[in-house]
C-alpha cells in the first residue's frame, strides 16, 4: 500500500506549514506535524506528494462552457469568467476538473504569482508535488448534510452539492443563515427539508463557539459536533486525491520522454507472454466458476455474522440473508458478475464501522442496493468511505433521513468505471 506526505500550504508568513502521512485508505501513517518545510522534506523520501493550497486564496466556481478538449476549454476559462474577476485575468492561473452532470465544468482560479511562489518554496527543499488541491477539496459533501470546518479563525461550510465557503468565522455564522433560510419552504404548513450539521473542531474551538453552535443546533434536524485533537489536517488528508489539481497548463509537471519509450520497446516481449497467460486462464475457467461460488457463499457468511451478530455455524447464508432480508431468489446468483467481490467490500466495511443495521439487501444488473440505519451522519460517511477506499467499488449515499436518534439511510453500491 502506496502513502502519501500532505503539505498544507500556509495562508500567510506567520501561520506554521502542517503536514501529515496517509496511506491510499486515508488512514494516518504519522501524527500530524507542524514547523518548518525542511522537516517535512525529510518525510517524503518514497511517498507521493500532495499540497494543499489555503481555500481562501482560491476562488471555486462552475460554468458551462460548450467546448471539449482539456485545453480548448482551459483556453477560454479567462475570456468566461473575466467579469466574476476583481483583477487582470492575465495575472490568474486556471484549472478544471470533470464536467458534472448538469453539463457545468468546476473551475478554480488562483494567482499565478501564488503558485510560483508555492512551487518555489516547494522546490527549495527538493520537493515537486503529484498534485496541488486547495485545502477544501478535502471536504465530501453528504446528503441533506451541511458540514462545517473550524479552523482557528477561519472556517469552512460545504453543502450537500459539494459548494464550499470559506471565511473568517465571524462570517460563518451568517453564512450558514443563509443557507438554511433557503432550505426553509415559505408556507409554513408545508413539510420542511430535513437539514443535518455535522461540525468540526478542535476541542478549544468548539468551546470558543459554543454560543454560536447551540443556535445553530437549534436549526437543525440533527446536530453532531466531532473533536479533531490534531486539527482540521488528518481529516481532510483522508478525502484526497479528489477535486481539482491545480497542476495544469503551463504548471503541468513536464514528463522525461524516456521513461515513456522504454516500455514500448518491451511491448513485443509482454504481448507474447500475456497470450500464453491468456490460454492458461481460459483453461482455468472451470475452477474460477467454483471458487466464486465459494466466495459468494463466504461473503454472505461475513455479512449475516456482522450485520446480525449471529453466532455458531451457518449451514445456508442465502438462506438465512432470504429470512431475515427478504432478499429475491436471484441474488444468490453465483453467476452474477462482480458480486461476491461486493458482497465482502460490503462486509468487510460493516465490520469496521460499529452501529449500523442492514434493513435490506438487493442486487440488480451489478448494483447493489441498501436499506440501512446508523447512529449518526458521520458513521454512515465512514461504511461509504470503507467501501470506496481503494477497491473496484463506489458508494453512493442516495438518502440520509433522521427518524428518532437514528438515520435511515439508502446507499447504492456499484463498480467503478474501467474495472
Amino acid at each position: 500500500m502506496s502513502e502519501t506526505l500532505v503539505i498544507r500550504l500556509p495562508e500567510d508568513a506567520e501561520t506554521a506549514l502542517q503536514w501529515v502521512v496517509v496511506n491510499d485508505d486515508g488512514g494516518q501513517i504519522t501524527a500530524q506535524g507542524s514547523g518548518p518545510l525542511a522537516d517535512a522534506a525529510g518525510l517524503c523520501s518514497g511517498r507521493k506528494l500532495i499540497a494543499l493550497a489555503p481555500a481562501t486564496q482560491v476562488f471555486r466556481t462552475a460554468i458551462n462552457i460548450p467546448l471539449k478538449g482539456a485545453t480548448r476549454i482551459r483556453q477560454a476559462l479567462p475570456f468566461a469568467l473575466e467579469e466574476q474577476l476583481a483583477r487582470d485575468v492575465e495575472t490568474q492561473h486556471f484549472a478544471h476538473g470533470k464536467r458534472a452532470a448538469d453539463g457545468r465544468i468546476p473551475v478554480a482560479v488562483v494567482s499565478s504569482e501564488l503558485m510560483d511562489s508555492w512551487l518555489k518554496q516547494l522546490a527549495e527543499h527538493g520537493l515537486a508535488p503529484d498534485a496541488l488541491f486547495a485545502e477544501s477539496d478535502g471536504l465530501v459533501p453528504v446528503p441533506a448534510t451541511i458540514t462545517i470546518m473550524i479552523d482557528g479563525d477561519r472556517g469552512m461550510i460545504c453543502d450537500e452539492l459539494g459548494e464550499v465557503t470559506a471565511a473568517d468565522t465571524g462570517m460563518l455564522d451568517s453564512m450558514l443563515d443563509l443557507l438554511l433560510d433557503a432550505r426553509t419552504t415559505e408556507d409554513a404548513s408545508a413539510e420542511q427539508v430535513p437539514v443535518n450539521l455535522l461540525i468540526y473542531g478542535t476541542a478549544a474551538e468548539l468551546e470558543a463557539h459554543a454560543m454560536t453552535l447551540e443556535r445553530w443546533q437549534q436549526r437543525a434536524s440533527s446536530f453532531n459536533s466531532h473533536v479533531l485533537p490534531d486539527g482540521m489536517l488528518g481529516r481532510l488528508a483522508a478525502n484526497l486525491p479528489r477535486g481539482i489539481n491545480l497542476l495544469q497548463g503551463s504548471y503541468a509537471p513536464r514528463s522525461d520522454i524516456s521513461l515513456h519509450w522504454w516500455p514500448w520497446r518491451i511491448a513485443a516481449g509482454l504481448a507474447g507472454v500475456s497470450l500464453a497467460l491468456l490460454l492458461a486462464l481460459e483453461g482455468s475457467r472451470y475452477w474460477q466458476l467454483n471458487h466464486l461460488e465459494a466466495r459468494l457463499d463466504q461473503g454472505a457468511t461475513a455479512l449475516v455474522k456482522t450485520t446480525f451478530g449471529s453466532a455458531g455455524e451457518i449451514r445456508d447464508p442465502w438462506g438465512e440473508l432470504r429470512t431475515r432480508l427478504e432478499i429475491s431468489g436471484g441474488v444468490a446468483d453465483a453467476t452474477a458478475t462482480g458480486f461476491a467481490e461486493a458482497l465482502e467490500a460490503v462486509a468487510i466495511a460493516f465490520a469496521a464501522t460499529p452501529g449500523l443495521r442492514l434493513d435490506a439487501l438487493s442486487y440488480r444488473q451489478g448494483i447493489i442496493d441498501m436499506q440501512l440505519q446508523a447512529p449518526d451522519v458521520e458513521s454512515l460517511d465512514q461504511l461509504r468511505q470503507r467501501i470506496n477506499g481503494p477497491g473496484r467499488f463506489s458508494a453512493d449515499i442516495q438518502s440520509a433521513n433522521p427518524e428518532g436518534e437514528l438515520i435511515r439511510s439508502r446507499m447504492k453500491i456499484s463498480a467503478r468505471e474501467g474495472t
